[in-house]
């Protein structure tokens, strides 16, 4: 018997499994109860809409809203944007803005979309065709991650994955690039793994608290709280900062202050690279795939802290 054949009914499974809180990478795991929304007012223990991506997006690396029907998706391998159906994971269209490349988020600018590759290249097209725009933003070495566009600064804002010293403290950065001012680059905020730590104190000892606090000494570069997406609330104009490598989501003030660390958990958030607000609040959160399990996009409602 061809096992290929019961795949469909194997991500049916996992995706079932996954909304009633069990996973499918491992036990199931002790979970808020439901409706308990954290520090950030999301349940990230029990999404509200689970999607299942096709095959094509196992290495989904940003998400970026659309409208209420619509998400778009960049895969880390091809300069593409795949047209995602919110309702039920299905790829609608492809929007062809490059070639082969490190692709690691998206942004809608207006009707155009554009891709971040991780050398900070930027690269732009309308869906309805015309020539791609490529804008350098100077961020070659930084190893650029996380993506997100400010219509009313008209600027977009860069996050860093690297790690560099700043006054003797491991820091990540994000940037701001103004397209319309000639290419001007300005530090966004400084996200130090002083602050974070200092964060984690002053919320309380957790369960979760010493693997953040090991992966924060961890010398290797590209660890600690790296971050994997980056986004804006709509509403309060935080920033929040995704870090697969730890599990964990950040909110900073419009100010660039730190104000919350939140754990996610691990068997909803295998592999966390992308996310996106919709205009109400809500938050989509993307998976990549592995061999345990398909690419997943989990909807999270806003809830009162």
């Amino acid at each position: 018997m061809r096992f290929s054949c019961l795949a469909p009914y194997l991500r049916f499974c996992c995706s079932v499994l996954l909304f009633l809180g069990w996973g499918c990478r491992g036990e199931a795991p002790a979970l808020p109860e439901a409706g308990a929304a954290g520090a950030l007012g999301y349940d990230f223990g029990r999404p509200d809409r689970v999607l299942t991506l096709p095959a094509a997006l196992a290495e989904i690396s940003g998400v970026a809203y659309l409208s209420a029907d619509r998400l778009v998706a960049v895969q880390d391998e091809a300069g593409i944007g795949y047209v995602v159906n919110a309702q039920t994971g299905a790829v609608e269209a492809q929007v062809v803005l490059d070639g082969a490349g490190d692709f690691e988020d998206v942004a809608r600018v207006g009707e155009a979309l554009y891709l971040l590759r991780s050398d900070g290249l930027l690269v732009g097209k309308s869906p309805a065709g015309g020539a791609a725009v490529r804008l350098r933003t100077g961020l070659r070495d930084c190893d650029a991650e996380g993506l997100a566009f400010d219509p009313r600064g008209r600027r977009f804002e860069i996050i860093c994955k690297n790690n560099i010293q700043i006054s003797g403290k491991r820091s990540r950065v994000a940037y701001v690039y103004y397209p319309m001012g000639g290419g001007r680059l300005d530090t966004l905020f400084v996200l130090t793994e002083e602050a974070i730590d200092e964060t984690l104190v002053q919320e309380g000892k957790r369960r979760w608290q010493e693997r953040l606090e090991r992966l924060l000494e961890d010398p290797v570069e590209g660890r600690g709280i790296a971050p994997s997406a980056l986004a804006t609330h709509p509403a309060t104009g935080a920033r929040f900062v995704l870090s697969s490598e730890a599990k964990a989501l950040l909110r900073l003030s419009p100010a660039g202050a730190l104000e919350v660390v939140e754990a996610l958990p691990p068997v909803v958030f295998p592999q966390p690279e992308g996310m996106a607000f919709t205009p109400e609040g809500d938050l989509w959160i993307a998976n990549e795939g592995d061999a345990a399990g398909p690419p997943t996009l989990l909807l999270f409602r806003r809830r009162a802290e």
